[in-house]
C-alpha cells in the first residue's frame, strides 16, 4: 500500500550576522521579553530584532559597553549586564545602577525575581577572576558573600524565589541567612536554571537533573537505547544551559552542540548545521515554540511549521530556476556570505552539471505527469537543451561533455580538468566524460522521451541518442576524448571488464551498458542497438554479470556513487526489457541490490526499487528522511562524533554508525553518500562548503519519481 502524506513538522533555520543588522557575529546571549520582544547581546552592543533585521539600541548607560547577560523580567521587562553594571528597560524608560553599593564592571548572570527584582552574579572591578552575588531589592542592591575566596558563575530560582548559586564545580542553596551545598554527588556542577514549574534544572559534567526543595527528582544521564527519535537520555554529555518551552519542551546547551527534549522524543542539533559556529552561547524560546540559538557566529532561528511533502515541495521546487539554472545546466553557487543574498556569488561549475541537469529534467518530467504544471514543462524543456547541447558542443560524435558553460560568463568558478573551447567560441566543455554522465543523460532523457517529448522533441532526442550511442558502439563500447584514447571510466568493453585490471567496474559497467543500449533500442528503434544488446548477453555474459554479482558499494566506501548510478539505470533497463527471461534475471539482481540498501532508507533508491519491483516496503523511513530534508540548503558542516546516543560498528578501519541517522540528523542529503557515515567534514569528498548553496534535486527527484508511481499519495 503506498503511505499518505500527512502532515509533520518542518524546521527551518534562518541565520542572522552582521549582515542582517547585529552589531557583531559574537552573540554572548539571547532573550525574548514576555511580550515577545527579541534581544540579542552582543561585545559591541545590544540589539533589538525588528521584522527580518536587527537593530542595535542605544542607551546612554551602554554607550561603548560590552553587553553580556539579558534575562527577560515582569511585564516585558529586560535586564541587561554588561561591562559597566546592570540596566533596566521598562516600558521605553531606561535604569541603570554602578557604583560601590551595586554591581559594576563584569556581569555574568542574570535572575530576575519575579517581584520587580533580580539577582545578579557579577565580577569585582579590576578583578574579573573574583565574583560576586547580588539581589536588587527595591531600590536597593544587597550583597550576599556566598563563600570566601570562591566564584560564582550562574545563579537560578526556584519557585519560593530561592537563589542556588554555581561556584567551583559545586551548587549550593540559600538556607535562611545561609548557603548549603546540595549534594549531587561527585560529578562537577556547569549550570543551572530555573524552569517554570519552579524546579532548578542542574547542569554537570556528565548529566542533568531536576531539583524540587533541594532534592533531586529526575536525572537525564546517558542516552539509552535505539538511535531513534525515541531515545531517553542526552544526546551529549555535559550540560551549560537550558531554556523552556512550552508543552514541558527542555533544550539542552552542551559544550560544543544543542539537544531538544519533547513529549515525542529528542533531536541532537549540530553545530555549524544548526548552531552557528562551532558553540552555542546561549538559547531562547518564544512562546510559539520559536527556538533561538546564540553563538560565535550569529544567531539562528530555528522555527517548526506543519507542511506536507506536498508543500514542500512547492517550497523547494522555484529554487533551481531562479538560483541555479543557466542556459538550462543546473550548477551550484557560492556565496561570500550564504545567509545574505545580496553578497558577492559565483557560479560553481563542477564535472557532473550534465547529468544533474538530467536528473533535474527528469523530476520535473514526472510533476508533469501527476500535476501537469506548465512551469515543470518549461523547465524540462530548458534542462532537454543542455543535454542535448553536451551531446554535440564538443563536434565530435559519438561523444558528450561533462559539463558546459558560457564562454563569456565572468561569475563561473569551475573545478580542475580538461575544458576546451567550443568552435563558435561560444561555449567552454569538459572532456574526461565519466560514465557518470551517460548514466544520468539517458536516465533524463529516456523519461522525458516517454512523459512530455511531442514528436519534434522526440526526433531530436532519437537523434542524439544514436548519435552518441552509434560512437560507443563503434568505439568498443567506450568514449574516446579529443585525444582519441578512452576516457578515465567510461569503459564498457567486453576485452577490458573481463580482465582483472577492471574486475572491480565489471559489474555496475555491464548493467549501464544493457541499460544504455536498451534506453537506445526503445527511443530510436534501430536494429544496430537491438544486435549489439543481444551480443552483451549472449556472448559475453553481461546479464550473467547482474546475477552473479552483487551491485550496490560496501558500507565502507568513502561514498556510495556507484549505487546512484546503479538506480538510474536499472530503472529503464527494467522499464524496457520485454524478454521474459532477461527481465526475471535483472529483476532478481534489483531485488538482491534492494535487500543491500533497504537499511539506508535512500528515498531515491527506497521509490526507485518499490517501483520497479512492483513492491511497498519500507516506504516510512524513506518518507521520514524526506521529512527531515533541511530546507536550509547550505553546505555547513555537521558533527556527530562526540556523541553518545549513538550505535557506532567498526568495519575495517573505518568507525561507522550501526544504524543512519533520522532524516533532520543526517550529515547530508545528497543520495549517492554514504548513509553509514556520521559527519560532514571528516573525509575530504565530505568536507563542508559553507559557501554553497547545494541544489534541492534530491529531493526533487525522488518525491517526484514516488508520486508518479503511486508509492506517496
Amino acid at each position: 500500500m503506498p503511505t499518505a502524506d500527512q502532515p509533520f513538522v518542518q524546521e527551518l533555520r534562518t541565520l542572522f550576522t552582521r549582515s542582517r543588522g547585529l552589531p557583531a557575529n559574537d552573540v554572548t546571549d539571547v532573550a525574548v521579553t514576555t511580550e515577545g520582544v527579541m534581544w540579542a547581546a552582543t561585545p559591541m552592543g545590544l540589539a533589538r530584532l525588528s521584522g527580518e533585521r536587527w537593530e542595535k539600541v542605544w542607551a546612554e548607560a551602554l554607550a561603548g559597553a560590552e553587553v553580556r547577560r539579558l534575562a527577560a523580567g515582569l511585564n516585558g521587562d529586560l535586564w541587561v549586564g554588561g561591562s559597566t553594571g546592570v540596566s533596566l528597560l521598562r516600558g521605553a524608560e531606561w535604569r541603570h545602577w554602578w557604583g560601590f553599593d551595586s554591581p559594576t564592571r563584569w556581569i555574568h548572570c542574570l535572575a530576575p525575581d519575579g517581584q520587580g527584582g533580580v539577582w545578579a552574579v557579577m565580577s569585582h572591578e579590576g578583578d574579573l577572576a573574583s565574583r560576586d552575588v547580588w539581589h536588587l531589592v527595591g531600590d536597593t542592591w544587597q550583597w550576599w558573600e556566598v563563600s570566601k575566596g570562591r566564584d560564582p558563575t550562574a545563579i537560578a530560582l526556584d519557585g519560593q524565589g530561592r537563589p542556588h548559586v554555581v561556584h567551583d564545580g559545586i551548587l549550593v542553596r540559600l538556607d535562611g541567612d545561609d548557603w548549603r551545598q546540595v549534594d549531587l554527588g561527585e560529578e562537577s556542577v556547569l549550570h543551572a536554571t530555573g524552569a517554570p514549574d519552579g524546579s532548578v534544572w542542574v547542569g554537570t559534567s556528565e548529566e542533568a537533573m531536576v531539583l524540587r526543595d533541594g532534592r533531586v527528582a529526575e536525572r537525564i544521564g546517558k542516552a539509552q537505547g535505539p538511535s531513534t527519535s525515541l531515545r531517553t537520555g542526552l544526546p551529549v554529555k555535559g550540560v551549560r544551559g537550558f531554556a523552556f518551552g512550552a508543552d514541558g519542551e527542555v533544550w539542552f546547551l552542551h559544550p560544543v552542540a544543542v539537544s531538544c527534549r519533547t513529549a515525542s522524543g529528542w533531536r541532537y542539533y549540530s553545530p555549524g548545521c544548526w548552531v552557528p559556529g562551532d558553540h552555542a552561547s546561549a538559547i531562547a524560546v518564544a512562546a510559539d515554540g520559536t527556538a533561538w540559538i546564540a553563538g560565535a557566529l550569529g544567531v539562528a532561528r530555528i522555527e517548526r511549521k506543519p507542511m506536507t511533502l506536498a508543500e514542500k515541495s512547492r517550497l523547494l521546487e522555484p529554487l533551481v530556476p531562479s538560483l541555479h539554472m543557466r542556459d538550462g545546466m543546473v550548477y551550484g553557487r557560492v556565496y561570500v556570505d550564504p545567509d545574505d543574498p545580496d553578497s558577492l556569488w559565483h557560479w560553481y561549475v563542477t564535472d557532473n552539471d550534465g547529468s544533474r541537469a538530467a536528473e533535474y529534467m527528469a523530476a520535473e518530467c514526472f510533476r508533469y505527469a501527476v500535476t501537469r504544471a506548465d512551469d515543470a514543462k518549461a523547465n524540462a524543456g530548458a534542462c532537454l537543451e543542455a543535454v542535448l547541447r553536451v551531446t554535440h558542443v564538443h563536434g565530435m560524435p559519438g561523444f558528450l561533455a561533462r559539463s558546459v558553460y558560457r564562454a563569456d560568463d565572468d561569475k563561473v568558478v569551475a573545478v580542475g580538468g580538461e575544458w576546451h573551447l567550443s568552435a563558435d567560441r561560444k561555449w567552454i566543455w569538459k572532456g574526461d566524460t565519466s560514465s557518470d554522465e551517460l548514466d544520468g543523460d539517458l536516465f533524463g532523457l529516456g523519461i522525458y522521451y516517454d512523459l512530455v517529448a511531442d514528436e519534434i522533441e522526440r526526433k531530436r532526442i532519437a537523434a542524439a541518442v544514436s548519435e552518441v550511442m552509434t560512437g560507443v558502439v563503434d568505439n568498443g563500447y567506450m568514449l574516446k576524448d579529443v585525444d582519441g584514447k578512452h576516457t578515465r571510466w567510461a569503459v564498457w568493453s567486453p576485452e577490458l571488464l573481463l580482465t582483472p585490471e577492471w574486475a572491480a567496474q565489471r559489474k555496475l559497467n555491464s548493467l549501464e551498458m544493457l541499460a544504455h543500449l536498451r534506453s537506445a533500442i526503445h527511443m530510436t528503434g534501430e536494429d544496430k542497438f537491438r544486435d549489439a544488446y543481444r551480443e552483451l548477453v549472449e556472448v559475453h555474459g553481461y546479464a550473467q554479470h547482474l546475477r552473479t554479482q552483487q551491485i550496490a558499494t560496501p558500507i565502507d566506501a568513502f561514498h556510495k556513487f556507484d549505487d546512484h548510478l546503479a538506480t538510474q539505470a536499472y530503472y529503464p533497463l527494467i522499464q524496457y526489457e520485454d524478454d521474459p527471461a532477461l527481465r526475471a534475471i535483472y529483476l532478481d539482481s534489483l531485488a538482491r541490490f534492494w535487500g543491500y540498501v533497504r537499511p539506508e532508507a535512500n528515498p531515491l533508491y527506497t521509490f526507485a526499487c518499490n517501483a520497479l519491483l512492483g513492491r511497498a516496503e519500507d516506504l516510512e523511513p524513506a518518507v521520514e528522511v524526506l521529512r527531515g530534508y533541511r530546507m536550509d540548503h547550505v553546505g555547513r558542516g555537521v558533527i556527530n562524533a562526540m556523541r553518545q546516543d549513538i550505535e557506532w560498528r567498526q568495519v575495517g578501519s573505518r568507525k561507522l554508525l550501526a544504524k543512519p541517522l533520522p532524516g533532520p540528523e543526517r550529515p547530508t542529503f545528497g543520495w549517492s553518500d554514504n548513509a553509514w557515515e556520521s559527519e560532514r567534514g571528516a573525509l575530504p569528498v565530505r568536507a563542508p562548503s559553507p559557501g554553497r548553496l547545494n541544489v534541492p534535486t534530491h529531493y526533487l527527484i525522488a518525491y517526484w519519481l514516488a508520486r508518479y508511481h503511486g508509492l506517496i499519495k
